[in-house]
C-alpha cells in the first residue's frame, strides 16, 4: 500500500475517534437530556397555567375532538383509565349539578354499551384556560419571530412532526400524532414521516 493511503486510513480512524467521542451514545444522552428538560419546562408551563393537567387534557380533547369515548382519551392522552373515570364521575350529574358539569355522556347510536363524551356549555367555558394558554403562546410567536400567519403555522407544523418523532422514539409508537388527530373538528397540517 502507498504511504498516502496509510495517512488516509489513519486520519479517518481518528476522526472516527474524535466523533465518538463528539457525536457518542454520551453525547446524544446529554442532548436528550436537553430536550426532555425543555418538555419538563413547557409541561410546568401547562400545569401552572391550568392547574388540573387530567382535567385540562380532557376538556381539550372534547373540544378539539368529537365522538371520543373515556377510553380513546385516556389512549390517546396518556391519561390512566381509574384517574379519567374520577374526573368524568367528578364533573358529570349526579355529583355536579346540572350548571356546575363540564361534561355530559350520551349513548352511541351505533354501540349502546358505548357512551360519548361532550362538553357542556360550563365544559366549553373551562377548556377556554388552555385556548388561553396557547394564545399566549400564539402571542409569543408573535412577538419573538414576527413572522406572517403561514410562516408561523409552516414554523409549528415543523416543530409537530419533530416532537412526533420523539413521541414515537419514547413510546415506541408509530400512531400518535394520527390518533390524537382523528374525528378531529380542524386538520389542515400533514405528517411528515422521516426516518
Amino acid at each position: 500500500m502507498r504511504q498516502e493511503t496509510w495517512e488516509e486510513i489513519n486520519y479517518r480512524k481518528e476522526q472516527e475517534a474524535e466523533n465518538l467521542i463528539k457525536y457518542g451514545e454520551e453525547a446524544q444522552l446529554s442532548l436528550l437530556h436537553d430536550i426532555f428538560a425543555l418538555v419538563f419546562h413547557i409541561q410546568h408551563y401547562i400545569e401552572n397555567a391550568t392547574k388540573d393537567i387530567n382535567l385540562t387534557k380532557m376538556l381539550m380533547a372534547l373540544h378539539f375532538r368529537e365522538n371520543l369515548t373515556q377510553a380513546d382519551i385516556a389512549r390517546d392522552y396518556g391519561i390512566p383509565g381509574g384517574t379519567l373515570g374520577n374526573i368524568i364521575a367528578q364533573h358529570t350529574v349526579p355529583k355536579a349539578t346540572e350548571e356546575t358539569a363540564l361534561i355530559t355522556m350520551i349513548p352511541d347510536p351505533n354501540n349502546k354499551r358505548r357512551r360519548i363524551l361532550k362538553l357542556t356549555p360550563a365544559g366549553e367555558k373551562q377548556a377556554e384556560q388552555m385556548m388561553f394558554f396557547m394564545d399566549n403562546v400564539l402571542n409569543n410567536m408573535k412577538e419573538m419571530d414576527k413572522k406572517s400567519p403561514s410562516v408561523k403555522y409552516d414554523y409549528l407544523q415543523s416543530i409537530c412532526n419533530q416532537v412526533h418523532k420523539l413521541c414515537r422514539y419514547t413510546t415506541g409508537k408509530e400512531d400518535i400524532l394520527n390518533m390524537v388527530s382523528k374525528n378531529k373538528k380542524f386538520v389542515s397540517w400533514e405528517i411528515e414521516d422521516e426516518y
